[in-house]
């Protein structure tokens, strides 16, 4: 229900699964682990393979909401946290309360390698990811014939 192959964007939005996982996917903290299981139940249905849409579908949004997370959203919360620790008169706090002191190196460095495997490991599975795209229209083509 996370990445369905039929449903547009507009008809992901009326399911409350798919609005959990997409919260779920856009905090810094959690992204990793979240795709990181995401792919090991797309990899569970061993016998025919990881779908190859899913997976493509995997890279891209993960790569997606890591520009708007870490990318935008980052900026924008750093550079709050900036306006919010200098005062009036010069007097500033920042290196208590400034950008980059609220998380430690060890968790940055953690989701940046993280994120680094889980998008090269779904993207190594690709050769041998099977092809779903269009049998349903090929099955319904045979029926016809």
């Amino acid at each position: 229900r996370f990445l369905p192959y039929d449903k547009s964007i507009w008809g992901q939005l009326w399911d409350p699964v798919f609005l959990l996982f997409c919260v779920a996917s856009m905090m810094p903290l959690l992204r990793v682990f979240f795709f990181a299981l995401i792919l090991f139940f797309l990899i569970c249905p061993c016998p025919p393979g990881p779908d190859e849409y899913q997976l493509v579908q995997l890279i891209l949004q993960f790569k997606g909401l890591q520009f708007i997370s870490s990318g935008a959203g980052a900026a924008f919360y750093g550079g709050l946290q900036y306006y919010m620790c200098v005062e009036d008169g010069g007097i500033h706090s920042c290196n208590h309360s400034g950008p980059g002191t609220q998380y430690a190196f060890e968790i940055n460095l953690a989701d940046l390698v993280g994120s680094c495997f889980l998008v090269w490991g779904a993207f190594l599975m690709l050769p041998i990811s099977s092809r779903t795209a269009g049998l349903r229209k090929k099955e319904k083509d045979k029926k016809e014939k």
